[in-house]
């Protein structure tokens, strides 16, 4: 008896020993692995500038391993601004002024979750697509294809257009070789003005002004000229008296300000 009672003592020793401690993972033959993934999308979306929105962006561990630091990063772009970086977990985060986050996620148990939400004020029309990435520093990670996601944001112009355009009615174009209008962005940016005159044989281009730089609320008088031989062809439709319809465009993206005015000889 007292030899079966210490075979029996030596066996149960041996498992315990072998046995992993309490809540620490059990790691398959091939090796611990764990299954670190990020989603994300942005909401609402479109805003129009100077309005608020946000991107939500869930990080999860699909296990089956716990994940040791895992770590999301994502960019801004300019034309939108950051206006606070917020997350369910309380997990540090920081941000740049060029619109660089890094969020310290840390450890992942299997099928947990981390929610980082970064609210955006819009700053610039324009289509702005927010890529985010996850990483961690164990274990092997073999489904590295979920680790990235990419969200998109559409930023519209202000109520009434990104600008105004305004000028006399009629001109003379003959007299001063183009067309003088008067421009206000309503947005800053990059602009485009362009014009044309309607004349019984086609359109006649003015010339393109490129407007780099506009800063919102500010006026400036735009002047569109045109060539000695488009001229000839408007002169021509000015004949008899006659007035020609000049459209005039301010463009900035996607985005088109348009108005009407004539010429005269």
């Amino acid at each position: 008896m007292r030899r079966a009672a210490g075979t029996l003592t030596l066996a149960v020793a041996a498992l315990l020993a072998a046995a992993p401690a309490f809540g620490e993972d059990v790691c398959p033959s091939v090796g611990c692995k764990a299954d670190v993934s990020v989603s994300g999308h942005a909401e609402p979306t479109p805003i129009r500038v100077g309005e608020n929105s946000e991107f939500k962006f869930t990080v999860a561990n699909n296990g089956p391993q716990t994940s040791y630091g895992a770590m999301l990063h994502t960019t801004i772009p300019s034309g939108l601004r950051v206006t606070s970086v917020q997350s369910y977990g309380k997990y540090e985060c920081s941000a740049d002024g060029a619109g660089k986050i890094d969020c310290a996620i840390g450890d992942l148990v299997n099928e947990q979750l981390a929610v980082v939400l970064v609210k955006v004020r819009g700053l610039k029309v324009g289509k702005y697509v927010v890529g985010a990435t996850v990483n961690e520093d164990s274990p092997s990670d073999p489904n590295g294809g979920n680790s990235q996601v990419s969200a998109t944001m559409q930023v519209l112009a202000p109520s009434g257009g990104v600008a105004t355009i305004s000028a006399a009615d009629p001109q003379r174009i003959l007299k001063t070789g183009g067309v003088t209008l008067t421009f206000r962005p309503k947005v800053s940016g990059d602009f485009k003005v362009t014009g044309e005159v309607a004349t019984a044989s086609g359109m006649v281009k003015l010339a393109t002004v490129e407007l780099g730089g506009s800063k919102a609320g500010s006026a400036r008088k735009v002047f569109l000229g045109t060539s000695s031989s488009a001229l000839s062809r408007i002169r021509a439709g000015l004949k008899g008296g006659k007035r020609l319809r000049v459209i005039l465009r301010a463009q900035m993206g996607g985005e088109t300000i348009r108005t009407e005015i004539h010429v005269r000889a």
